[in-house]
């Protein structure tokens, strides 16, 4: 199901999946039901227990179709009839990304081989055929496994731009996708064309003020960033930043990063009395993770350790309440504030920290994994300075 406020908004999203968009992707961007972040699936039902509204829906289609627009007290709904193989894609591919949410890489990887599987039956050119084979590149793209996540998204990009043209948002996710895949491995020249496409395609599709510019302007910043290059840098983050502030005000959250990546760009720089204040800035709008960690490497960057070593543990806390104690993000937070404690010459400490960062890693990524490897030379390291 997807369910909207308004007549029109349905009758456009009818027209667009009838136009071969995937119907649980908008789901997942417009649906204002619960079911919305599983892409409308409400799984497997009798039609004599649902309302009334929706058996009059349903009444009469096959397998596979949508359903006339249904008026209910919420809004307008579509309905569609899943077929079996579809019920058992779509059930397969919400397993994954509930296991990729919670950095259970291994398991997402399963569900999305099976999820596979299922989509092959709709076609070589089919939009969920797309959407699980992009799933599972960044599964891998996440695992530092560069070499099978390539040819999943070029894939992903090829199906999406021969059954929804080269100009359509989902093309543009693609092409992001790619682009940082060849980002993460230095590869600055293949990159940056797909960075530029996709930001064309935003600016063309949703205007030059859209967020969503805004998120591919830090993406190609980031680029930029990445190769020294401050100068091309600077200009992307201030628009960003500039598109943010209009479209949702100066302190809301979603502010924010573009304020942690101008911030990170002065950071770099050493110019370090212009990036203090639009950290505090970000950290006052939302304290978590990320913000409090930049604000702590500036200060660990100044060696004002005491300022930085409160920040690390709080984000450190933070990690372990949200994600639990064996999460990878709760390992990176145990290596941040091992560094530190390794700068103040409490190496104890460090090592205690640094070894349950370890043990979090090899479990999640296993023994050969480059983060694990970083890691335990880390480790190697303290351990010379103890004598040990």
């Amino acid at each position: 199901m997807i369910l909207v406020k308004t007549e029109a908004e349905a009758l456009d999203l009818r027209a667009r999946i009838q136009k071969r968009e995937s119907f649980e992707e908008l789901a997942r961007k417009y649906s204002i039901d619960s079911s919305a972040s599983a892409g409308g699936f409400l799984g497997v039902l009798n039609l004599t227990d649902l309302r009334k509204e929706f058996q009059n829906g349903l009444s009469g289609l096959h397998p596979g179709e949508i359903g006339p627009i249904v008026k209910v007290s919420e809004g307008y709904a579509l309905l569609q009839l899943l077929t079996e193989t579809e019920s058992r894609w779509q059930t397969q591919n919400d397993a994954a990304l509930r296991a990729l949410e919670q950095g259970q890489f291994r398991e997402a990887e399963v569900s999305l081989l099976a999820a596979i599987r299922e989509a092959e039956h709709f076609g070589s050119l089919d939009a969920r055929l797309a959407s699980s084979l992009n799933n599972l590149a960044e599964v891998y793209h996440a695992q530092k496994n560069y070499a099978a996540a390539e040819p999943l998204h070029k894939r992903a990009l090829a199906i999406r731009e021969k059954v929804l043209g080269p100009e359509h948002l989902d093309v543009s996710v693609s092409l992001n996708n790619l682009a940082g895949l060849y980002q993460d491995q230095k590869n600055y020249s293949a990159a940056e064309p797909l960075y530029k496409r996709a930001l064309a395609v935003k600016e063309k599709t949703l205007g030059p003020d859209n967020p969503d510019v805004g998120a591919s302007l830090i993406n190609l910043a980031a680029l930029y960033r990445d190769q020294g290059n401050t100068e091309a840098a600077e200009p992307l983050y201030k628009r960003a930043l500039a598109i943010a502030e209009k479209a949702f005000g100066p302190e809301d959250p979603n502010v924010v990063a573009s304020l942690i990546n101008l911030a990170g760009l002065y950071h770099d720089e050493e110019k370090y009395s212009a990036a203090e204040p639009l950290y505090k800035r970000a950290l006052a709008i939302q304290e978590n993770v990320t913000n409090l960690v930049s604000l702590a490497e500036l200060y660990q960057d100044q060696e004002n350790y005491a300022a930085a070593e409160p920040l690390y543990k709080r984000a450190l806390a933070i990690d372990e309440k949200t994600f639990g104690p064996d999460h990878p993000n709760v390992g990176m937070s145990l290596f941040n504030l091992a560094l530190l404690e390794e700068n103040l010459e409490n190496y104890a400490a460090a090592e205690l920290l640094l070894r349950r960062a370890l043990v979090i890693y090899e479990k999640t990524f296993g023994p050969e994994n480059p983060t694990v490897k970083a890691t335990r030379d880390e480790l190697t390291g303290v351990l010379r300075k103890m004598g040990r």
